[in-house]
């Protein structure tokens, strides 16, 4: 598997295109996993998937033993430095764009990978919680850049798509989850989906050693 993790960071190894609750944004997962869009920009409000989108192209490169690098722009050990021989990747994924905006330095590093990446064929997937236009950049013409490729506005799931998605999990782990359960779980928890599978996951084991059902009372036990 090739890839360039710097700085030791990890990709979710449940981030995959098959677990992803699509919800209303079938157009988006299409374009990322079947088309070769040389860019591709997702934005939307926290807990929308848009960093498990990120992960699951890279897994789906590392797959196919192309290399990549995923870089959350959050992470405060990274500098702009982190952008130096990317266009050798076959893949950059940047996520988190929104905290580099306004910062001068990291901003023409950006500015000139986007040229950098063009000029080698590689593709980027970036997110960030903004539209390019709705990001405060500085540098002009830089969100002109991020608007080289499709701009995908990704929707959050609502209450009902949440419990679908949780009790598709839960089959798929064997384990049956009614109504009252995962409606309780998205009123009583974190309402990202990764958050919630993740949760799910531990009651899932939790259960097994317990040798009890998932119901309400033991649910609410173990929260």
């Amino acid at each position: 598997m090739s890839e360039q993790m710097p700085l030791s960071i990890q990709l979710l190894d449940n981030a995959r295109f098959d677990n992803y609750a699509i919800g209303h944004n079938e157009t988006a997962v299409y374009s990322i996993k079947n088309t070769l869009e040389q860019y591709v920009f997702l934005w939307g409000a926290q807990g929308c998937g848009k960093t498990h989108l990120l992960q699951a192209l890279c897994h789906s490169y590392s797959q196919k033993n192309l290399k990549i690098s995923y870089l959350p722009l959050n992470n405060i050990m990274l500098t702009p430095d982190a952008f130096e021989n990317l266009e050798s990747m076959d893949l950059v994924c940047l996520d988190n764009v929104e905290f580099i905006a306004g910062d001068p330095v990291w901003e023409e590093a950006l500015f000139n990978l986007y040229n950098r990446l063009r000029d080698a064929d590689t593709r980027l997937l970036a997110a960030a919680e903004k539209s390019p236009t709705g990001l405060d950049f500085k540098l002009a013409d830089l969100a002109s850049r991020m608007c080289w490729g499709p701009v995908y506005h990704l929707k959050t799931l609502d209450d009902e798509e949440k419990k679908v998605a949780l009790q598709q999990r839960a089959k798929n782990r064997g384990l049956e989850l009614d109504d009252n359960v995962a409606e309780y779980l998205i009123k009583r928890s974190a309402r990202d989906m990764q958050s919630l599978f993740e949760l799910l996951d531990k009651l899932d084991n939790a259960s097994l050693v317990a040798k009890r059902k998932l119901t309400v009372p033991f649910v609410r036990e173990f929260l």
